[in-house]
């Protein structure tokens, strides 16, 4: 070999010269090398004559480099060192790995955003993990594939592989796809089934060496002459190709490509699919036989809505009916008569403690915590009425005599207000998808291999090239086949060049295209990622104001509410758990037991209890143990256990089902039989206590 051919043992460490030989230095005596497309590029040195026990003279994970007149030619790491020996010959052999070898022994990391569950409030901090959702950016939009590519190489940069990052050409905007524990090599396979015209090639004359991706379209040509060229002085021997495989690839060419995008969207619970379509050429209609048609599952968006009904009629000062809805002991006055107009100032609704009043009275429902522009609060609601009072055994004449009441005011409507509580949009389908793979499935491929002889293997056919063929068929010198894998024996100058359409476009039929799309893992946690929220959390807030109402003869704003466990005693059915809504002064809600003779014991409701000891007067009956809780939608509820085997209940009382000011507010305790499966008919009867507005009959 008239080339001058060196192989540097560990080129990185100091004093690389004192561990750099020739080749003969090195007794090597065979040297191939196979460059590939999404595969590890491979050196295979054999050493002859080395005895089969001799010291190795390169080190398992260390680095070899070989250089072709001075310009590296190969960098690589060594991966196996096997050693044979038949009769009298013996040996040692090396395979050296190029630096794809990093790749698919590095899993791929990703930074997502986590929040601190002590200090929820707190900005997110980010932290590498093994999770990633592949072609979306930390801060949310999406990237392309060939950005994704270059994300695993500056990781691979960053954890010490020896490898550039040079073009990366590739700019589909492909789904998000949610993976785990990737290998970087399998992540960057990944990204190219999107562009399966791009070849991954290596540039070793760099150091490191630089990782290509080279789409079709820029890939430089080269062309090989059958026949090959007469060789100078050689006496007739010509150089070039010698042996010749090629297959058009006409089952791979498809008329058409469908993308069907599903979508699985969830709006306030309820879910449906949507289905969008791209289609190239544009006038296909998927029926063309051989079309390639697929579904790609894309992630739905969803919406969760929060709803606050709010019962706010105007208040009617002049109403004789309004007033005998809050006032019930006018119910007993005959002929009355509201206000009168030479009595206006003593008619009207003032804010109470001063200032203006609202319009309309909060009945029911609460107050939406969004809607912060519009007034509640208290206001008084005062005028004069006449007529004749005949409630007692002696009648009565009002005349002009003043009354009024305190009610919740509000500027709000009567109706349920809603807001989107939380949202998460759709995944945005890749755009011209279908016109992209159109646009690589409908060329024709041409599959197959050509072998080269030369003095010395020129390295001229790398992958990443486009291969033409002159001197054959007509259509191969401009066939433009992507050269896929090139294996050079330098000592015998063989070439051997693999081309055609990438293993990933298919071995067999258009069924292998259909990896494009399956095993892709739909993602749900995108916005996670970038926030460190769960991407479907509902984000609620309870609602403000409620409504209540005072006067003389609704018994402050105690509104009651009673239960107990089963009993076969009787004489606790007057004893009541009394839920007092508080004021606005004070606004803890209350929670208390009332027995018949009018005891009574309160409690705030932050995480306290009944305890059990408190017992009704003569009853011999434990209270049960009640809890008063929040939820989530402002509604209150009360926590119980009861006994006899009665299993825990929850019983959430809304602010709606507590505030019929109508009727007084008067929920009471009501008895009903309590029967147990199983039990004989002439057991014991027993009773439990329920919430109910109503007597019921019969028994539960």
């Amino acid at each position: 070999m008239a080339t001058n051919w060196t192989l540097t043992y560990q080129p990185g460490q100091p004093n690389p010269a004192a561990r750099t030989r020739t080749l003969a230095g090195w007794g090597i005596s065979s040297l191939t090398r196979s460059l590939n497309n999404l595969q590890a590029d491979v050196v295979d040195i054999a050493i002859d004559g080395a005895l089969v026990d001799d010291p190795a003279p390169w080190a398992y994970g260390q680095v070899c480099a070989i250089y072709r007149d001075g310009v590296q030619w190969f960098y690589g790491v060594v991966v196996t060192n096997p050693r044979q020996a038949s009769g009298p010959a013996e040996g040692m052999e090396y395979r050296l790995e190029g630096p794809w070898w990093y790749a698919q022994r590095k899993i791929f990391e990703q930074n997502w955003k986590y929040r601190d569950p002590e200090n929820p409030e707190a900005e997110p901090t980010e932290r590498l993990v093994t999770r990633a959702v592949l072609c979306q950016r930390l801060n949310g939009p999406r990237m392309t594939t060939g950005e994704q590519i270059g994300e695993v190489v500056d990781l691979l940069i960053a954890r010490g592989c020896p490898i550039q990052k040079g073009t990366i050409e590739p700019a589909v905007y492909a789904p998000y796809n949610e993976v785990r524990d990737m290998p970087c090599a399998e992540v960057i396979r990944n990204m190219m089934r999107w562009t399966p015209n791009a070849v991954v090639w290596f540039d070793y004359a760099t150091t490191p060496p630089t990782l290509h991706v080279t789409s079709r379209d820029n890939m430089p040509a080269v062309t090989q002459t059958l026949g090959g060229t007469l060789l100078p002085g050689s006496g007739g021997v010509r150089v070039g190709p010698i042996d010749l495989q090629i297959t058009p690839r006409h089952d791979l060419i498809v008329p058409a490509v469908v993308i069907h995008i599903e979508r699985v969207n969830s709006i306030d619970g309820y879910s449906y699919t949507s289905v969008d379509v791209q289609k190239a050429p544009p006038e296909a209609t998927g029926t063309e036989f051989g079309a390639m048609i697929c579904t790609l599952e894309l992630g739905g968006g969803t919406k969760s809505i929060q709803r606050q009904r709010v019962v706010a009629p105007f208040i009617d000062i002049s109403s004789e009916d309004w007033w005998r809805a809050h006032k019930p002991e006018l119910n007993s006055v005959v002929g009355l008569v509201m206000g009168h107009p030479q009595k206006a100032n003593l008619t009207g609704i003032k804010k109470v403690g001063g200032g203006p009043g609202l319009p309309r009275e909060l009945k029911g429902g609460a107050i939406p915590s969004w809607e912060t522009q519009a007034q509640t609060y208290e206001v008084e609601v005062f005028t004069v009425f006449s007529g004749l009072d005949k409630s007692g055994a002696s009648e009565y004449k009002h005349e002009f005599s003043p009354i009024s009441i305190q009610l919740m005011g509000t500027e709000l409507s009567d109706k349920t207000y809603s807001r989107t509580s939380s949202a998460t949009e759709a995944e945005q389908a890749p755009p011209n998808l279908a016109q992209q793979l159109y646009d690589v499935m409908s060329v024709l491929h041409y599959d197959g291999s050509i072998t080269l002889w030369e003095p010395e293997c020129s390295s001229a056919v790398r992958p990443g090239m486009k291969l033409n063929i002159a001197g054959g068929h007509a259509d191969w010198a401009t066939m433009g086949a992507q050269v896929q894998q090139v294996r050079e024996d330098v000592f015998r100058g063989t070439t051997e060049v693999g081309f055609g359409a990438p293993e990933h476009l298919g071995t067999q039929d258009l069924l292998e295209l259909m990896r494009v799309t399956n095993g892709r893992r739909v993602s749900t946690r995108a916005a996670e990622r970038e926030g460190g929220e769960p991407s479907e959390a509902v984000q609620t807030d309870g609602p403000t104001g409620t409504a209540i109402q005072r006067g003389a003869n609704l018994g402050g704003s105690i509104i009651q509410q009673a239960l107990s466990s089963p009993s076969d005693n009787e004489e606790n059915k007057e004893s009541k758990i009394t839920f007092d809504l508080g004021t606005k002064e004070d606004p803890n809600p209350k929670l208390g037991v009332q027995h018949k003779d009018g005891a009574a014991t309160t409690t705030t409701a932050s995480s306290t209890e009944l305890k059990s000891e408190q017992k009704g007067p003569g009853a011999g009956e434990e209270i049960p143990t009640i809890t008063v809780v929040t939820t989530a939608t402002g509604a209150y509820q009360l926590l119980w256990n009861g006994k006899e085997g009665l299993p825990k209940k929850a019983i959430s009382l809304s602010l709606d089902d507590i505030t019929d000011t109508d009727k007084g507010v008067d929920i009471k305790l009501r008895k009903a039989k309590w029967c147990v499966a199983g039990e004989p008919s002439d057991a014991p009867a027993k009773y439990v206590w329920v919430l109910m507005s109503d007597p019921i009959e019969g028994e539960v």
